[in-house]
């Protein structure tokens, strides 16, 4: 389960993620290819010493997980239309001013949100006023009729319905490119993204497969970076990931484990796969993921106790991202034909 997953992410390298978000940062780094968020949550672990060690004081690493934050919650509230009390708070926004804000993009007058709430923005994230605008632009992309859009122009141009799961880059590339024609409303975020064929594809997966999550985690890293610099960051990702992936690796597991603790008959090789899929849910997900499968999140309360209720949740589970679960699931029995275990 730990191999495949793994694999997955990176192919055992570390390596930043390629999709381009409108943050203009890598949301992603590393072996386990883990969030810029979920490094910072495995760094606040560690004691004053080892953060030392690191290159890093406690005070900048603070610095970086509250403006993290804040652009998270400003991207929640914006883009999202999450208006939940945890989020407006860290914004540095009342419930009023946030909604105002949110109307505002989805009118797409950019120029008044920078007036009215830019200033606000780089207070709380310390990233410049005028970027607000690029973030609310990044709502475009959640919309159902662009998405429809994008699903019909793709049946068109191939023959075939889009199927996450299976995603050809050139065939994604050039459904956009038509898609873009007639549809004005991406010019600005496929100016963002920058030129060449990397943007198209970012749009396609944003359209195709339904989640901007990239984007949310992509302003989380800027703001974490405008505390001590992107130098000074990406240097203390580099140091820091071997032993944050490698926590965060063997968290999800354990959590799989715990969740098919209970279940009777579950064995062998069906056992390991079921282990592999649920891990590769809590690596993505980890909050959602323990909530479908354990009794009210409670860790010690495993959900489901047969073969056959949980593989229905797993498969109910994992139609949300049915790319990663077919990805985990070919690298678990790939690694399980090179060690004569298929």
């Amino acid at each position: 389960a730990s191999a495949a997953n793994h694999r997955v992410e990176s192919n055992e390298r570390a390596v930043v993620s390629t999709l381009r978000t409108t943050a203009r940062t890598h949301a992603s780094y590393g072996l386990g290819q883990l969030t810029v968020q979920a490094h910072i949550s495995q760094a606040q672990r560690l004691d004053d010493r080892a953060l030392a060690s690191l290159g890093l004081s406690r005070g900048e690493l603070d610095a970086m997980r509250s403006r993290g934050e804040a652009a998270a919650a400003w991207f929640r509230g914006l883009v999202r239309g999450a208006h939940h009390p945890r989020a407006i708070e860290a914004s540095g926004l009342d419930r009023a001013s946030m909604v105002d804000a949110r109307m505002l993009v989805q009118a797409g007058d950019f120029d008044t949100l920078v007036e009215r709430y830019g200033d606000r923005f780089s207070a709380t994230t310390g990233i410049p006023a005028d970027e607000l605008r690029a973030l609310g632009q990044t709502e475009v992309l959640t919309r159902d009729e662009l998405r429809e859009a994008f699903r019909a122009q793709f049946a068109v141009d191939h023959g075939v319905e889009f199927d996450p799961s299976r995603r050809d880059g050139a065939q994604i590339i050039h459904t956009v490119d038509n898609l873009s024609l007639t549809h004005p409303e991406l010019e600005d975020v496929l100016a963002r993204l920058g030129e060449g064929q990397g943007s198209l594809a970012a749009v396609g997966h944003y359209l195709g497969v339904g989640d901007v999550a990239e984007n949310l985690h992509g302003w989380y890293a800027r703001g974490a970076q405008s505390a001590v610099g992107a130098p000074r960051l990406d240097g203390f990702l580099q140091r820091l990931d071997p032993l944050s992936s490698g926590l965060r690796n063997l968290q999800n597991v354990e959590r799989a484990l715990a969740a098919v603790s209970g279940v009777r008959g579950l064995q062998g090789a069906d056992r390991a796969r079921v282990v592999t899929r649920l891990a590769r849910c809590f690596h993505g997900a980890p909050s959602t993921a323990r909530q479908a499968f354990f009794e009210n999140g409670d860790l010690s309360r495993p959900r489901f106790r047969d073969v056959s209720s949980l593989e229905a949740a797993l498969d109910r589970y994992v139609e949300r991202r049915p790319w990663s679960d077919a990805r985990v699931v070919r690298a678990f029995e790939s690694l399980a034909a090179e060690r004569g275990l298929a």
